[in-house]
């Protein structure tokens, strides 16, 4: 069991080189010896000071992994969007027919208020249109609104803003790639 074991670190070691072990950090309570009196000056400052979110890498390789990784951690937490995968004990399609991104809703009308981020998936060649319809309902979007939109941000979309506009006509599968981030704006 051991040796399956070393030989699984080697194989990590080998594969991810530029991550570093991580310590966990206890507070400072429970890390001071039963007796001794802790301060806020002598507790471990925090060593990752971007709200807890790990700076970005330049290198575009290391970022491509990172993105996989962070597509694979999506799968085990989306939600589909189509009632008819909703069901319990619906027959799925395969990973491969499917599109998963992180969806939020911003409305126009208060300064470009969001909700929460949630991970969802839809087949590829659902009409975006039906999507920009499910997903208002998902996400509780502004009832009162006039109309609906539907955007892409993200790493594959290069334009300047970082946005693109989902052409409602046409298959998400198209204007989508995994791990994009879809943003449902009502006007």
């Amino acid at each position: 069991m051991q040796d399956k074991n070393a030989q699984a670190k080697a194989l990590l070691a080998k594969a991810f080189p530029a991550l570093k072990k991580e310590t966990a950090y206890a507070s400072p309570a429970e890390s001071a010896p039963s007796g001794s009196v802790t301060t806020e000056s002598s507790s471990v400052p925090n060593p990752n000071p971007n709200n807890g979110m790990p700076p970005k890498p330049k290198d575009p390789a290391k970022e491509a992994r990172l993105r996989k990784v962070e597509v694979m951690k999506m799968r085990h937490q989306a939600v589909p969007v189509e009632a008819q995968y909703a069901r319990v004990g619906a027959t799925l399609p395969p990973v491969d027919r499917r599109r998963f991104f992180k969806a939020r809703c911003e409305t126009t009308t208060s300064g470009g208020e969001t909700g929460s981020v949630v991970a969802y998936w839809v087949t590829k060649d659902v009409i975006a249109g039906k999507v920009v319809d499910r997903l208002v309902a998902l996400l509780k979007a502004a009832p009162n609104a006039t109309g609906y939109g539907l955007e892409v941000q993200g790493p594959s979309v290069e334009l300047e803003g970082g946005r693109k506009l989902v052409e409602l006509s046409k298959p998400i599968g198209e204007q989508v790639e995994d791990g994009d981030t879809v943003v449902v704006v009502c006007n």
